[in-house]
């Protein structure tokens, strides 16, 4: 019941004399785009980072350099 009634919640929160595009006009909007963008490309390349140090590990315990 909660669920349907979030969309009327929200619009609710706005007052009646404000824009409610007032990030797109101010410019924050691509602020905001843009903050995502690095956090999700600085996660990528550090998953990447893991990934090359995980392999290298498992090529180390396959075969070991010392038998």
């Amino acid at each position: 019941m909660l669920s349907l009634n979030l969309p009327g919640m929200a619009a609710g929160m706005v007052s009646p004399g404000e824009n409610p595009d007032w990030m797109r006009g101010n410019g924050l909007l691509f602020i905001v785009i843009a903050v995502l963008l690095i956090i999700f490309s600085g996660l990528f390349i550090y998953m990447m980072i893991l990934d090359k140090k995980i392999s290298k590990l498992e090529k180390q315990i396959k075969h070991p350099i010392n038998e």
